[in-house]
């Protein structure tokens, strides 16, 4: 029994030591296979690797020629870019040219045309010219005015055109005295201070209408109608109370009055206009004195009366006598009427706006056309209507 145990171990033992020279055996050709396959694997790198390098070379290579075919193009593109260079240049050389020839025959025809210019500015100076003395022959005028001399007591005193008595004199005697005061602040000034004392200058008024032969009339035959002052002579007479009274012998226009403080006269009526404004309330009078700035008629009042003269003797009543008659009507006056003329003062005269002081008797009369103005026609500035601020 134990010989049979010792058997079966011992065949078990060899057993398992056949089992282990197998099994190494195994290990052996398992380890074979992996060796032969790790070189097949290799064998397969390397075979890779050479196909690479060989694609790689053969990259080189077709690398190589496109750079040298890309250098043959390039060279060729050069070789045609420097043609086609060359051929605009040439090109642009002849364009040149023929844009030189085209400058050439331009600046030929503009040397043409100025030359022609000139010619016509020449032609044109001289038409011009001719038109200029034509126009300066025909523009050329010649206008005569009458002028009003002021003489007093057979003395004379100086030439104007317009003549103002009264509320005209006394209020530039009253700007003369505000020399300190701008021009016209200093107007509008002596202006109010005139209405404000106004009163009625007493005194005699003589005139001479202008008839239609008077027109025609001579200085000699004017001096004898002057000279003839009797009661049955030419001369009309007013005696009485008068805020103000203008002689003029032109219309005299301005900015307060754009029709003119005498607009019914003419430069060479051969007359003058005679503006009498008699007494009145401040009202009325301050209402006549608005509508020379507007087109109302400034003489549609009852106290203003116009004539067209050819001679006016203007007399304050101080230097002139009294007569009964005149002194009981004197009497009967109110305070507002008393004269304000002393018999020791003088009259202010505002004569062409320059003021004048005459202790007496004055004679203004008309001399036609004896000034003669030379010039051309010229239009007249636009002066808009002025309208005085302090009334």
């Amino acid at each position: 029994m134990e010989r049979e145990r010792g058997r079966e171990r011992g065949q078990r033992d060899r057993g398992k030591e056949g089992e282990g020279e197998r099994g190494k055996e195994r290990e052996r050709e398992r380890e074979g296979r992996r060796e032969e396959e790790r070189e097949r694997e290799g064998e397969g790198e390397r075979e890779r690797g050479k196909e690479e390098e060989g694609e790689q070379e053969r990259g080189k290579e077709e690398g190589e020629r496109e750079r040298e075919g890309e250098g043959d193009r390039g060279k060729e593109r050069e070789r045609e870019g420097r043609r086609e260079r060359g051929g605009r240049k040439e090109r642009e050389k002849e364009g040149e040219g023929e844009r030189g020839k085209e400058r050439e025959r331009g600046k030929e025809k503009d040397r043409e045309r100025g030359g022609r210019k000139e010619r016509e500015k020449e032609g044109e100076g001289e038409r011009g010219k001719e038109k200029d003395r034509e126009r300066e022959r025909e523009g050329r005028r010649e206008q005569v005015v009458d002028v009003c001399s002021v003489s007093s007591m057979g003395r004379m005193l100086r030439f104007c055109f317009s003549v103002m008595f009264g509320f005209g004199g006394r209020t530039l005697a009253a700007a003369e005295k505000l020399h300190w005061i701008p021009n016209v602040q200093r107007r509008e000034l002596a202006f109010i201070s005139s209405l404000t004392t106004l009163k009625p200058e007493d005194c005699e008024l003589s005139f001479i209408t202008s008839g239609g032969e008077a027109v025609d009339q001579t200085d000699s035959e004017l001096e004898d109608d002057l000279g003839d002052v009797g009661e049955d002579g030419p001369w009309q007479t007013r005696r009485g109370l008068y805020l103000n009274i203008s002689i003029m012998s032109i219309p005299c226009l301005c900015s307060m009055a754009p029709r003119g403080l005498a607009p019914f006269t003419r430069l060479n009526n051969s007359s003058m206009a005679l503006v009498a404004v008699g007494n009145a309330s401040r009202s009325e009078f301050i209402k006549h004195l608005k509508r020379y700035s507007s087109t109302n008629n400034q003489f549609s009042f009852s106290f203003v009366e116009t004539q067209s003269v050819v001679a006016v003797r203007l007399r304050p009543r101080s230097h002139c006598g009294w007569t009964e008659e005149t002194s009981e009507e004197n009497e009967e006056c109110d305070s507002k009427n008393i004269p304000i003329i002393s018999s020791e003062g003088t009259c202010p005269w505002n004569i062409d706006g320059e003021l004048l002081e005459v202790p007496g008797e004055v004679l203004i009369r008309v001399h036609p056309s004896i000034l003669t103005l030379f010039g051309f026609d010229v239009e007249e500035a636009e002066e808009k209507p002025t309208k005085c601020s302090c009334i």
